[in-house]
C-alpha cells in the first residue's frame, strides 16, 4: 500500500480532506452571515430576510 498511487491517495485525502471541509464551511456560511447583516443595516427584520442568524 505504501509505493501504490491508490495509498497516496488515501494519504492525501485523510490529511487534507479536514482542512478542505473548514475552507468550504467558511466559504458557504460567510456570504450569508453578510447579507443578513447589510439586510439589517437597511432595517429590514427577521421575516423580512429570510435567515437567521
Amino acid at each position: 500500500m505504501y509505493d501504490t498511487l491508490l495509498g497516496l491517495i488515501i494519504i492525501c485525502i485523510a490529511l487534507f480532506s479536514p482542512f478542505a471541509n473548514l475552507l468550504l464551511r467558511a466559504l458557504v456560511f460567510t456570504p450569508a452571515r453578510e447579507l443578513a447583516q447589510a439586510a439589517r443595516m437597511d432595517r429590514a427584520g427577521e421575516p423580512r430576510t429570510g435567515m437567521s442568524s
